[in-house]
């Protein structure tokens, strides 16, 4: 039985990513020795290699020529995604064209959003905006920020190309952590005339004070100059009434407590990394100052006063973000 030699073998699948993103399916026709490229088949719709088969009979091959042609090929086929891989790297092919990334988010003003004690939250796109940013900031990828103004909100629009990132969420301020190795008794205290600054009165008046390395004091005030005893000579409960005082100044936090959440409040603010040494004047400015105070307010202060502390929070940690975009 005599058969034709096959003059061609078909070649290994290609599948090159256009510029446009979408994949181009086809494969090669090659000599007979696998060296030279003849030309290529492209797959008609369903993806079928029939065209080569009708082309390769219609020329005098037989069924097994065409068989012995896929099998001769075999050995040269690998993955057709790394093959176009290296087609990109090799300029064979133009790489995709560059992402790009938009997106807006619209922000209204602290008087536009809702009540004044509780204003609306800052919505989940314009915190979306800004993971965005800081994840392109952090891997390198070329991006813009744009504001403008829209009716009576400010919209931010970033603008992104390359390696588009996925942002993350944003870190949590750390969660400030009473430092619990300071356990003072009532009777450590030791009586004052300057314990405290009395606002009433614009002047320092007497307590009993224990004080605390970080620059932060318990008071406990006093007129007589005993504990458990009131300036008129009747009894009080030494348990109550309890200020947390800054050392320097003798201003405190506008929190009367009992002795333990006094405690507590002191050992919440000492947390922070404020440095309660330094006078009053110099520590307003900082920010951690402020949250610092807030949060013990917030935290141990009564009704009215937590939700005021809270929304102050709010808006520092509004403000902040505002200067990381």
């Amino acid at each position: 039985m005599t058969t034709t030699t096959p003059t061609y073998i078909i070649g290994p699948d290609r599948a090159p990513i256009m510029p446009d993103g979408s994949i181009r399916f086809y494969r090669e026709i090659l000599t007979a020795d696998g060296r030279e490229l003849i030309g290529r088949e492209y797959p008609n719709e369903g993806y079928c290699w029939f065209n080569l088969n009708r082309a390769a009979l219609a020329a005098g091959f037989t069924h097994d020529d065409l068989i012995r042609a896929e099998e001769s090929a075999r050995d040269g086929r690998y993955d057709a995604v790394s093959r176009a891989r290296v087609e990109v790297e090799a300029g064979a092919i133009p790489a995709p064209a560059a992402r790009v990334h938009r997106s807006s988010a619209f922000v209204k003003a602290i008087g536009d959003r809702g009540r004044a004690s509780k204003p609306d939250p800052i919505t989940a796109q314009f915190r979306f905006i800004v993971r965005m940013a800081v994840a392109c900031h952090a891997q390198g990828v070329p991006h813009t920020v744009a504001w403008d103004r829209h009716e009576s909100a400010m919209r931010a629009t970033i603008t992104a190309t390359g390696n588009i990132p996925t942002p993350k969420p944003l870190p949590k301020a750390p969660k400030a952590t009473p430092i619990a190795d300071w356990k003072p008794a009532i009777w450590d205290a030791v009586y004052r005339l300057d314990a405290y600054h009395d606002a009433a009165t614009n002047r320092m008046r007497p307590g009993f004070v224990i004080a605390h390395s970080c620059g932060l004091s318990l008071v406990h005030p006093s007129e007589s100059g005993e504990l458990g005893v009131t300036e008129h000579g009747g009894d009080e409960d030494i348990r109550q009434r309890w200020l947390v005082t800054h050392n320097a100044s003798g201003l405190g936090f506008g929190l009367t407590l009992n002795f333990k959440r006094a405690t507590d409040a002191l050992l919440l603010a000492a947390s922070f990394p404020v440095d309660w040494t330094q006078p009053a004047d110099a520590i307003k400015g900082n920010a951690e100052f402020r949250r610092a105070g807030n949060t013990v307010i917030a935290t141990f202060g009564k009704g009215f006063e937590r939700d005021a502390a809270k929304r102050k929070l709010a808006e520092l940690e509004h403000s902040e973000l505002e200067r990381a975009a």
